[in-house]
């Protein structure tokens, strides 16, 4: 489906993935909070492609999510994760930025958030240009670890709140044509505070059937940029990101079918758990 460079793809294999594959599961075996389970649905990553570029949308209810979901599926598929551009710089989050670097800088692509103060982080407005390093990615070989939904965050009472659909999985599908490989997090307490076990569910691909025009929105915003919309075009986008929200919550859904959290959604870290 995409158009492949050999040699770009060898070259990944032989450097950045072994690092991240390394990083990844050191990280997993000195953190102490979950208690790793067997994966669920390698079967299924045993019948695929690994030349085919998915999209693997996964769940995010806490930082473990994320390199959980790298350590199940790296090994089949030469895979670079969308990660917030917040990480790529050493200001405010030094962990994240070191992190990288040992994992491997081109091993991340950068969603685009922001910090407001201090303390408040989160996802710029959303911007069709922004799926560009995604589209890329997927062009050269590699399959695209997307987050589905939003960082869980915690209410003034300090309890997570149900998370929002993201965009981004969602649009780079309707973009592209990739298909998407839903893998889903689940966590069960332990008699010890803030521990977990964790089980890492890989679902059946399938190819998404969009509802949103992404031709259109990658139109109307780029003439948003440079002239004023017309009435009947501000309907349009409107209508178009109305889409967009609607499969962004078609593809929570099917990695929120992978999931069982019992007692609603853990508090592991502060990282991601952080108050709207």
């Amino acid at each position: 489906m995409f158009e492949k460079n050999a040699e770009f793809q060898q070259t990944l294999r032989k450097k950045s993935d072994i690092r991240l594959r390394l990083g990844v599961a050191a990280f997993l075996r000195i953190q102490r909070q979950a208690k790793m389970q067997p994966i669920v649905g390698l079967d299924v990553l045993e019948g695929l492609d690994p030349d085919e570029a998915f999209i693997i949308a996964t769940t995010h209810a806490t930082g473990f999510d994320i390199p959980l979901s790298i350590n199940a599926v790296s090994k089949h598929f030469d895979i670079a994760i969308a990660d917030q551009s917040t990480h790529s710089r050493l200001e405010n989050e030094p962990i994240a930025y070191i992190s990288q670097k040992l994992t491997g800088s081109a091993n991340y692509l950068p969603v685009s958030y922001s910090w407001h103060g201090k303390t408040q982080k989160r996802a710029d407005a959303f911007n069709p240009t922004g799926s560009q390093p995604i589209e890329r990615g997927l062009r050269l070989g590699k399959s695209v670890l997307i987050a589905a939904h939003n960082p869980i965050m915690l209410d003034q009472e300090g309890v997570p709140i149900p998370p929002r659909p993201g965009y981004m999985a969602a649009y780079t599908a309707a973009a592209t044509g990739a298909r998407i490989l839903p893998v889903g997090v689940s966590y069960v307490p332990t008699s010890k505070s803030r521990v977990y076990e964790t089980t890492v569910a890989i679902g059946e691909p399938f190819q998404f059937n969009a509802t949103t025009d992404v031709a259109r929105i990658h139109e109307l915003s780029e003439k948003r940029q440079e002239d004023s919309l017309s009435s009947e075009e501000t309907r349009a986008l409107t209508a178009e990101f109305k889409n967009l929200r609607r499969d962004g919550a078609m593809v929570l859904r099917s990695v929120q079918a992978l999931q069982i959290l019992e007692g609603g959604y853990p508090i592991i870290d502060n990282a991601y758990a952080s108050r709207p």
